[in-house]
């Protein structure tokens, strides 16, 4: 009998260490007096962790970093991106510390480790990923300051619905299911925090997706849940979850059915924009949306805190017994039927396309496509000597602005 893999694995305090001594290696060798040579750098951790800690929300330390990496690679101090990598590497050193007393399971700080290997082992003269205006870069500072956290194939943030958030999200709900969206999400989750998960670009083999290892991320995600009463559930918007996906590449049909088999609720939001990914790495996929027959939809999806840990519990009990967890029979109202074939979407009959001003700029495209225009109705009715009726022709412009914007503006 083999030895159970857990036993194999050496102590967490020695795998942490492994990584951070890694981390002053890769630093010596590639870094050693960046900072005396090149003084406008961050010349400790902290400042380098400090650095990352809101990238990319400040944008002014967005902009830094940029400037810094363009004069490094020009004053010949760093080769291309490596001026990025060095900033990361520092960070951990000032997160590692954080990291030991960090209340989250103990695989999370070894696939933390597995994550600074990853950036140890990358060539950044090679790697785009570590362009400090890319998105894998965003994952990269999230993760190394602890915002972030890696599960394996996918990383994760817990968070907590806002306002505009959840307007946001409205926008993009049919109205036939927003009164189930309302019920399911905001009763559901109320003034809870929600995960929320993402793809790691800085797993071992970034340009795959297998389902054993969604399996044990999510089982990661689960024990995040048990340990915090006040995460509600799991929530997730991507293309992949679209019932088009799996329609047209079989293969990947386990992304959407390892979720809504097992209770998680569902519900389309609007055309995915070719940016976020459906078209790389897939010439079927390119080919197919060229010929205008496949235009994947980004799909909400929401798994409920009892729901999956119910599934967590399925399938640690069927993994002690050597088998897969049972597939659970599909309930009639548990949001898991394809789109309705006779419904009128958004995107079939738009005006105007406006879905890059949706995505890119959420406050803004709310306040000019919904409110203004309603304000301006209510004023005009006030204005016209009847302001009893203003409230009402504001409630009434807000939904008939709201359901414009989604048929004709996306």
């Amino acid at each position: 009998m083999s030895e159970p893999t857990a036993t194999r694995q050496p102590p967490l305090e020695d795998e942490i260490g492994a990584a951070e001594a890694a981390c002053r290696a890769a630093l010596a060798a590639d870094c050693a007096g960046l900072a005396a040579v090149f003084p406008q750098a961050p010349a400790t951790p902290e400042e380098c962790f400090d650095l990352l800690n809101r990238y990319p929300d400040d944008k002014q330390r967005v902009a830094r970093l940029g400037r810094l990496a363009a004069a490094a690679e020009r004053a010949g101090v760093c080769g291309r991106h490596g001026f990025e990598r060095y900033v990361a590497l520092m960070a951990t050193l000032a997160a590692f510390p954080r990291l030991r007393t960090l209340d989250v399971d103990d695989e999370v700080k070894r696939q933390y480790c597995a994550v600074c290997h990853q950036v140890i082992a990358a060539d950044p003269g090679r790697d785009g990923r570590f362009a400090f205006d890319s998105d894998p870069f965003d994952h990269l500072a999230r993760m190394v300051t602890l915002r972030r956290l890696p599960a394996g194939q996918i990383c994760y943030d817990v968070l907590k619905p806002s306002f505009r958030g959840l307007l946001w999200w409205a926008l993009m709900v049919h109205p036939l299911d927003l009164p189930r969206w309302i019920r399911q999400t905001v009763i559901g989750i109320g003034r809870g925090f929600f995960i929320e998960p993402h793809l790691s670009r800085w797993r071992a083999r970034p340009d795959y997706m297998l389902k054993g290892e969604q399996e044990r991320s999510f089982d990661l995600v689960a024990r995040a849940i048990e340990r915090d009463p006040r995460i509600k559930g799991f929530i997730a918007v991507s293309w992949l979850y679209s019932p088009e996906v799996g329609a047209n590449f079989p293969h990947l049909a386990w992304v959407r059915d390892q979720l809504v088999d097992n209770d998680a609720y569902e519900v389309d939001l609007t055309l995915a924009l070719p940016e976020f990914g459906f078209l790389v790495g897939s010439e079927k996929r390119r080919r197919l949306h060229a010929e205008g027959k496949f235009h994947p939809r980004q799909t909400f999806v929401l798994w409920r805190r009892d729901d999956i840990l119910a599934w967590a519990k399925r399938r640690r009990e069927q993994a002690g017994e050597g088998r897969p967890p049972p597939k659970p029979a599909r309930q009639v109202d548990g949001g898991h039927k394809a789109r309705p074939s006779h419904r009128i979407w958004s995107g079939e009959h738009s005006l105007i396309d406006c879905k890059r001003f949706l995505f890119y700029h959420r406050s803004l495209y709310a306040l000019l496509t919904v409110l203004l225009p309603a304000l301006a109705a209510a004023a005009l009715v006030a204005g016209l000597g009847l302001p009893i009726l203003a409230l009402p022709v504001f409630i009434a412009a807000v939904v008939f602005m709201w359901l414009f914007q989604y048929f004709f503006l996306q």
